[in-house]
C-alpha cells in the first residue's frame, strides 16, 4: 500500500499496475510478464538500481525491441579484464570484443515470456540477466549502446558517484 500511495500522492499516470517482486532478480521478471497486459507485444526490462535511465535510452531500446525481438544495451569495458583460477590470472580478455550490460533490457512479448519458461523447464532458477535467458534457448540478443551515467548503484561508493551526478546533474536526456 505504500507504494500505491506514493504513485498516486506523484500522480504518476503511467502506472498501470503494481506487482510483488519474486525471491529473485529471475522471478521478479516473470512475475512482470505474467501480469502484462493480453495485447503486451515488447517489454522493457529495467534494474530500479539503475536510476539515472534517460527517455533516449529507453526509446532506443524499445525501437530497436521491435527490431531485433531481444536487445540488451551495454558500454564499452575499457579496463584489462582476466579470467582467473586459484587467484591467478589465467588469461587476459580481448577488451574490444567485451561489453558490461546494463539495463533497460527490450524483447518481443513472446520471445521472453518463452525464455522464462524455457529456463524454469530446463532448471534455470536464479538468471542475474533476462538477455542470458533468451541466450539459454538459442537465440539472438542484439546489442545497442547503453550510456555511461546509466550506474547500477550496489555499493557505497556507487552511491558517492550518484550523488556527484545530482549535484552535477551531469545526466540527462542525452543524444
Amino acid at each position: 500500500t505504500l507504494l500505491k500511495n506514493i504513485v498516486k500522492s506523484s500522480k504518476f499516470m503511467k502506472v498501470e499496475k503494481i506487482v510483488k517482486g519474486g525471491s529473485t532478480r529471475q522471478k521478479s521478471s516473470y512475475n512482470g510478464l505474467n501480469n502484462c497486459p493480453k495485447d503486451t507485444r515488447y517489454v522493457l526490462i529495467h534494474d530500479a538500481a539503475r536510476p539515472f535511465v534517460t527517455d533516449t535510452l529507453i526509446k532506443k531500446t524499445l525501437d530497436s525491441a521491435k527490431k531485433y525481438c531481444a536487445v540488451t544495451t551495454a558500454v564499452d569495458v575499457t579496463d584489462t579484464t582476466v579470467k582467473v583460477k586459484n587467484n591467478a590470472i589465467i588469461r587476459i580478455l580481448d577488451r574490444k570484443k567485451l561489453r558490461s550490460v546494463q539495463t533497460p533490457q527490450g524483447f518481443d512479448y513472446y520471445t521472453i515470456l518463452m525464455a522464462h519458461k524455457f529456463a524454469a523447464s530446463g532448471g534455470i532458477k536464479d538468471a542475474s540477466d533476462d538477455a542470458g535467458l533468451v541466450l539459454s534457448m538459442g537465440e539472438k540478443v542484439h546489442v545497442i549502446r547503453g550510456e555511461e551515467t546509466n550506474i547500477k548503484i550496489t555499493d557505497k561508493k556507487d552511491l558517492s558517484l550518484a550523488e556527484l551526478f545530482l549535484r552535477r546533474k551531469t545526466f540527462g536526456n542525452q543524444v
